[in-house]
């Protein structure tokens, strides 16, 4: 199984490199995963950035060529021991390669969303996308360890 986090525009914030940086050289240990960034559009007109965005977000990862989670305020809320178990599934059920996408400043298109597997909000409080990035992988890293049973989680 390979993870791709499929997002918008690049990493700003200095913290937000570093920490990105950080936690994926530590999900690498355990399985393979890299970061797909496509250009994020920077128009004042919030539907239309949305659209642009999530068009190229759907080109970078297309529909069936893995499992497809979009982070979405509207989709389910997990403990990382889920999340975890997310991951135990897929590997002991040979569920295939998994995708994450990460919307820009205004999020995904409704329509993306829907066509996504699994549709994962990491909180119902809005975040900088610099941040939920950040928030995914160390998630990802959180989770990886809890099945492994390493003291990291705890």
């Amino acid at each position: 199984m390979k993870l791709r986090v499929v997002a918008v525009g690049r990493l700003r914030a200095g913290y937000a490199r570093s920490a990105a940086q950080d936690y994926l050289a530590r999900v690498n240990r355990y399985l393979p995963c890299r970061v797909v960034e496509v250009r994020e559009v920077g128009d004042a007109d919030p539907g239309r950035s949305v659209a642009v965005e999530s068009r190229r977000l759907r080109e970078a990862e297309p529909a069936g060529e893995s499992f497809r989670v979009a982070l979405d305020v509207e989709g389910e809320a997990w403990s990382s021991a889920r999340f975890a178990r997310f991951f135990g599934e897929r590997m002991t059920y040979g569920g295939g390669d998994v995708a994450f996408l990460v919307g820009g400043a205004w999020g995904l298109d409704a329509a993306l969303a829907r066509e996504a597997d699994l549709r994962l909000s990491l909180s119902r409080m809005t975040f900088p996308h610099d941040l939920a990035r950040v928030l995914l992988l160390e998630q990802i890293y959180r989770a990886l360890t809890i099945l492994r049973g390493e003291p990291y989680h705890k």
